[in-house]
C-alpha cells in the first residue's frame, strides 16, 4: 500500500506542475465499481482534466511473483496486461449488457510492476500527457519519457524501502507502531 500511495503522490505533483487540474482520491458517482457483494461507487486514485476530456486513472503496484516465490502466470495476474484488463473489468466504462457508455471519461489503469515496469496503457496515456503539457507550456521541455521514468522511480524506490523496513534490525518500537503510539 505504501509503494501505492507513493506512485499516487508523485503523479499528483508532477502532473500539477505540468499544468494539468488533479484531484487525488475522488469519488466519481458516474462509474460503478462491480464487486461480489453488487455495485458501488467507484473512487479513483487520481481524476485527471486534460485537453481531451476527463481520465480517471486508478494505479495499480503488484509484484510478478507470489509469496512462495513462483512467477504468477497472466491469468493470477502476472503482467501488467492482465492487471489492466482486472480494472477494465472492475471499472466499466461501457456496460456489457446494454452497449451504453457509463461515462464520458476514459479510464486509465496505471499497471505497475515492483520492479518499475509498467502497461501499455500508462505509456500511451504518459506520452499523450507530455505531449499535451509540451504544447500548452513550451518553457517547461522535458525529455521524452520523463514522466514514465519519474513513476518508474517511485515504484522502485517504494519497492526497496519495504525491503529495508521488512529486514531492518527492530528498533524497540514495533509495538508502538502497531498501536499508532511511535515516538516522532
Amino acid at each position: 500500500m505504501a509503494r501505492h500511495n507513493g506512485v499516487v503522490r508523485v503523479l499528483v505533483q508532477v502532473l500539477r506542475a505540468m499544468g494539468f487540474d488533479v484531484r487525488a482520491e475522488a469519488w466519481v458517482e458516474d462509474l460503478l465499481e462491480h464487486t461480489k457483494d453488487g455495485l458501488k461507487e467507484a473512487r479513483m486514485d487520481l481524476v485527471v482534466q486534460t485537453a481531451g476530456g476527463t481520465w480517471y486513472m486508478d494505479v495499480v503496484c503488484f509484484h510478478p511473483f507470489t509469496g512462495k516465490g513462483k512467477k504468477r502466470t497472466a491469468a493470477a495476474g502476472g503482467t501488467t496486461e492482465a492487471q489492466e484488463e482486472r480494472k477494465h473489468h472492475r471499472y466499466q466504462v461501457v456496460d456489457p449488457v446494454t452497449r451504453r457508455r457509463n461515462t464520458l471519461a476514459a479510464l486509465v489503469p496505471v499497471a505497475i510492476c515492483s520492479y518499475g515496469l509498467l502497461g501499455p496503457a500508462a505509456v500511451s496515456a504518459f506520452t499523450t500527457l507530455e505531449t499535451e503539457a509540451r504544447a500548452r507550456r513550451p518553457e517547461n521541455h522535458r525529455p521524452k519519457g520523463w514522466l514514465r521514468k519519474v513513476v518508474t522511480a517511485a515504484a522502485v524506490y517504494g519497492t526497496a524501502r519495504s525491503v529495508v523496513r521488512a529486514y531492518a534490525p527492530p528498533d524497540g518500537q514495533e509495538r508502538a507502531h502497531l498501536h499508532g503510539r511511535a515516538a516522532s
